[in-house]
């Protein structure tokens, strides 16, 4: 989801990042926390079919970072750590899907969308290439199911 104040944020780190990038990082990761908050506790409600959650962080701090591979680590790091905790709370039977809709890549100092994004499932899918629609008729059929 598009955020008014993050990309203002964006914005000043790129045109002066000793001053504002820190500002920047430290607002999306708080972002993130929240999210990532909210999405557990939807997770352990268990009173739901299907639970979606969304996270900038990668794509936001992408665009910063995009170019170091240092910070880049520390930002798929955390988001592994994130999916460790999510398939810690669901049950073999539920279908985990984690999903990007593209891949970043190094460009200069900043970095910038890619074609080929990534997806992991603790399902079988055999998809090759998948695009973001993809997934619509995986989610309804297991939708369908329950």
């Amino acid at each position: 989801m598009w955020d008014y104040k993050s990309a203002q944020l964006l914005r000043k780190a790129i045109e002066a990042p000793n001053k504002f990038a820190k500002t920047f990082e430290r607002y999306v990761y708080n972002e993130f926390l929240r999210d990532k908050a909210n999405f557990l506790n939807a997770i352990k409600s268990r009173d739901l079919n299907l639970v979606v959650g969304y996270t900038r962080l990668a794509d936001d701090l992408g665009h910063l970072y995009g170019g170091n591979l240092t910070k880049t680590f520390e930002i798929y790091s955390l988001l592994d750590n994130f999916a460790k905790e999510v398939k810690a709370l669901v049950d073999e039977d539920d279908v985990l899907l984690i999903v990007s809709d593209h891949g970043m890549k190094p460009l200069g100092r900043y970095g910038e969308h890619s074609n080929h994004g990534f997806y992991s499932c603790n399902k079988k899918l055999n998809l090759k290439n998948p695009r973001i629609y993809d997934f619509f008729p995986i989610i309804v059929n297991d939708l369908e199911k329950s």
